[in-house]
């Protein structure tokens, strides 16, 4: 039987797991100063959690699934599977990690 504070804790790991995607996912766009935060008004679909990016002007929403980096983090390195990698949301668009990146390091150019 899960518990109430079990599940508390799977869900703060998930959120965990985001803030530490969040951050890398910007280092690896070259957009490591990059300010970001929850968004509190977006839906958030199971296991991913809402954060706009500020690059620029307008703030750009993202998507971040709540797993280890290990899992969401494809570059196209033998032996990673693009079918079966979690994808990102970048402004309402469906991209894998390294795609993802390229998105938010050309905003604001």
């Amino acid at each position: 039987m899960v518990t109430i504070r079990a599940m508390q804790r799977q869900r703060k790991t998930s959120v965990d797991a985001a803030y530490r995607g969040m951050r890398a996912l910007l280092r690896d766009a070259g957009r490591g100063e990059a300010r970001f935060e929850r968004d509190p008004e977006a839906s958030e679909p199971e296991g991913y959690f809402a954060f706009l990016v500020h690059i620029g002007g307008d703030p750009v929403p993202v998507l971040m699934p709540g797993r280890p980096l290990r899992e969401i983090r494809f570059t196209g390195a033998p032996g990673q599977d693009a079918w079966t990698t979690p994808r990102l949301y970048v402004d309402g668009s469906s991209w894998l990690w390294k795609y993802a990146a390229s998105q938010l390091r050309e905003r604001g150019e």
